[in-house]
């Protein structure tokens, strides 16, 4: 073989091994790219997941902040409602102490309260000896017409005390037990009497509007 086709056979060799190895780096290259190409997604996706986390973090915390702060303004707006009730109640009391005192001194008023305390000790009480605590200065002939009234009920007139601590109303007893009508008893029940005062103050607002 002469040397020409030896020089021929080694660069034919070694353009084979540059083309082969040509190849393989293409090959190589396309491999690495689709590789680096999977990893930037998966990093990719991983970030999204990772600020979609982050988000809903933030949306709870907000939302569960938003819940506390809504219920810390519904306790504020409570504890007001009840401190202006409790005033608005406090400041209707005298009102309606007076109130009571006006309905004593009206003489039909007085009746009405005279007999709505003896239609209750009626229902309660056994005939018997009974004996009615009322205000100084009761006049002696309404005493008298309640006392044939008492009767009626009780089987013999009634025993009759002044007591002057008794603005308005009566009290009525019957051995130990005894019915009080008097405005002290009536309005006893704070809370009751509270709610009452403010459905009377609810109503009159609407009926401004």
């Amino acid at each position: 073989m002469g040397v020409t086709n030896q020089t021929d056979r080694a660069e034919a060799l070694i353009a084979r091994i540059e083309a082969e190895t040509g190849e393989e780096m293409s090959r190589i290259m396309d491999v690495a790219e689709a590789e680096a190409t999977a990893i930037v997604k998966a990093a990719h996706a991983r970030a999204r997941d990772r600020v979609h986390r982050e988000i809903e973090g933030l949306r709870r915390s907000r939302s569960e902040a938003l819940r506390h702060e809504t219920a810390r303004l519904d306790t504020a707006r409570r504890q007001l409602r009840q401190r202006e009730a409790r005033a608005e109640i406090e400041a209707g009391l005298p009102a309606l102490e007076e109130a009571f005192a006006a309905l004593w001194a009206d003489k039909p008023a007085r009746t009405a309260w005279a007999r709505a305390a003896l239609a209750m000790a009626g229902a309660r009480f056994a005939p018997g000896a009974w004996s009615v605590e009322h205000p100084k200065g009761w006049q002696a002939d309404e005493r008298k017409a309640f006392a044939q009234e008492v009767a009626h009920a009780a089987g013999q007139e009634p025993a009759f005390a002044a007591d002057p601590e008794l603005a308005a109303g009566l009290r009525i007893r019957a051995g130990l037990a005894w019915l009080d009508a008097s405005p002290a008893a009536l309005t006893a029940d704070r809370e009751a009497i509270g709610a009452a005062l403010l459905a009377e103050v609810a109503r009159e607002m609407e009926d401004r509007e």
